[in-house]
């Protein structure tokens, strides 16, 4: 599994990801040739409609990848419900595969072919299910990663508040953080007396 990084450098695209080429060719044959009724055009019907959502998810996971150290999971969400629905468009098309067998009086031969295809289709929902398990994982590291950077960010903030309080006769350092942050004087001493100073007032009696 390949999680979403906020640096793009370490983080690579997943090989669940396949190249669905060979499927359009399938499916496309399979319409051209035995697609002479309702339940086997419903059938191709909805395997390209499942091979359109599941290309839509892939340009939303890669827009997600791009952008990622920007902390936005917008076309992330927009994947996973992509996904979500090419995985009904295969079970619509596996439900309308095996009525058409039931249907079927054709030679054995055929029979055998649908039942291959139905298998195809049930193999290509456990690959939908594979990447909509790993999107919702890069989903919730993504947004885990976000709001610790968040946190990371508002105590720097609030650590710089509480330094600029200082004397401003101090002096100042920068964090690594990049905030300007003030070194503190030892507890007691005062800042604009310094000790053994002539210009010190005497403790009256």
């Amino acid at each position: 599994m390949t999680t979403i990084s906020a640096d793009p450098s370490t983080t690579v695209l997943s090989t669940s990801w396949m190249p669905l080429d060979g499927l359009i060719q399938q499916w496309g044959a399979f319409g051209a040739e035995l697609a002479v009724s309702a339940p086997a055009l419903h059938a191709v019907g909805m395997a390209f409609c499942a091979l359109a959502r599941e290309t839509t998810a892939r340009t939303y996971y890669t827009a997600a990848w791009l952008e990622s150290q920007d902390g936005d999971l917008t076309d992330l969400e927009h994947a996973l419900e992509e996904l979500l629905q090419a995985r009904q468009y295969w079970t619509d098309a596996m439900l309308s595969l095996e009525l058409l067998l039931l249907e079927s009086n054709e030679e054995s031969s055929s029979q055998e072919s649908l039942r291959t295809l139905v298998v195809e289709v049930m193999e290509q929902r456990m690959q939908q299910a594979l990447l909509i398990h790993q999107t919702q994982q890069e989903q919730l590291h993504g947004y885990c990663d976000t709001r610790h950077n968040q946190q990371e960010g508002g105590e720097t903030e609030l650590a710089c508040y509480r330094q600029g309080s200082r004397p401003a006769s101090e002096k100042p350092e920068t964090s690594r953080f990049g905030c300007r942050v003030l070194r503190c004087n030892v507890a007691g001493e005062n800042p604009a007396v310094k000790k053994g100073s002539s210009h010190a007032k005497p403790m009256g009696r």
